[in-house]
């Protein structure tokens, strides 16, 4: 299941903060906790949301402090842009996916989500009604929403594209 992205986003390997992070989980939402930023999880990404880039350093440093490494680990990811380095682990993908609704609505707004690649799973999966789960923030609303409406013409990323046909990827079933 894919995350939401909003401004700045550290995103990091559910596996890495359970087998590297002091304390596991508990040790790394204590952490998160002490920053007071934005987060939510898909039980395989954890996404931290900031929008100043200066408040997300201390963050980064604490994350290389418990062990973790910098795209092996986590990975720094603009909500236009995508990620900041290549990280073949991390998948990321900017359209408008509330355009076909939601249980919060509908938008033809650009929105940004990432997902865990691995070797079977490159791409986000639709049940058979062409519905997918999106993890957001437990507060999150379409009304909420940062919206920034740039489309990147970055090269990594993946538009949810068939042999460079755009295909859509079906209607989000929010998780929060």
């Amino acid at each position: 299941m894919p995350v939401l992205l909003e401004a700045i986003n550290v995103v990091i390997k559910q596996q890495s903060i359970l087998d590297k992070y002091p304390n596991g989980e508990l040790g790394f939402l204590g952490d998160v906790t002490v920053y007071d930023v934005p987060w939510h999880s898909d039980l395989k990404l954890s996404r931290v949301g900031f929008f100043d880039p200066n408040d997300m350093y201390p963050f980064l440093k604490r994350l290389e402090e418990r062990g973790l490494v910098f795209t092996d680990d986590f990975c720094i990811v603009d909500m236009v842009t995508g990620p900041t380095k290549p990280c073949s682990w991390f998948g990321f993908a900017r359209q408008p996916i509330f355009q076909l609704g939601s249980k919060l609505g509908s938008s033809n707004e650009y929105f940004s989500i990432g997902w865990l690649k691995n070797s079977t799973h490159n791409s986000i999966e639709c049940d058979g009604d062409g519905k997918y789960r999106l993890a957001v923030p437990s507060d999150w609303s379409l009304s909420k929403a940062i919206i920034d409406n740039r489309q990147s013409s970055e090269s990594h990323i993946a538009n949810f594209t068939a042999n460079g046909t755009p295909i859509n990827v079906g209607k989000p079933d929010i998780w929060q």
